[in-house]
């Protein structure tokens, strides 16, 4: 899946869009398929979907948040352990941001220790737990950002010549 979100490209392996059919709306579903094979127990991806605005919804909440990425494995952790002991549904969506953040980051500055931490620990929690907190949104968004692929920047793209003297805004103008 390909996601363009605040002038980058967001690649994510093994995972796919389907639209399925949901109080007489068609809701678009982010999930993975069955014949991919992924780093966390595929049984366990295949039973959960997100709804693909809530997924951009967390991941642009996710890009807004900062956090300071020098001692990533102590936040990591203690984000993680906040995520698992609570029940509220605000403090999960929270620190899946900030983990998420932490991931993005790492990834832009080509650093991929932050996504292997995450991954085990994902492995570690998932193999431990089987239970209704598996399929909550927040847990299924950090399975889907423990399969991003890269990041790049978008290419801006100007509709205009560089060589032409005027700006959009006065193009609009000379409409009028």
């Amino acid at each position: 899946m390909r996601v363009e979100l605040k002038n980058n490209i967001f690649t994510f392996n093994n995972t796919y869009i389907t639209q399925k059919k949901y109080n007489n709306n068609l809701c678009k579903y982010i999930g993975t398929g069955k014949e991919l094979k992924s780093y966390v127990p595929i049984q366990k991806l295949n039973t959960t979907n997100l709804k693909y605005d809530t997924f951009i919804n967390i991941l642009k909440n996710s890009l807004d948040t900062y956090i300071d990425t020098n001692n990533y494995n102590q936040v990591m952790d203690e984000c993680f352990n906040y995520f698992k002991i609570s029940t509220n549904p605000l403090i999960k969506r929270n620190m899946s941001e900030k983990i998420a953040y932490i991931i993005i980051e790492s990834i832009k500055e080509e650093n991929y220790k932050p996504l292997e931490e995450l991954r085990k620990t994902l492995d570690k929690y998932l193999m431990d737990k089987i239970s209704a907190f598996n399929y909550c949104e927040e847990l299924i968004y950090l399975k889907i950002i423990a399969n991003i692929e890269s990041i790049k920047k978008e290419e801006n793209n100007n509709i205009f010549d560089e060589d032409e003297s005027f700006t959009l805004y006065e193009f609009i103008l000379d409409l009028e």
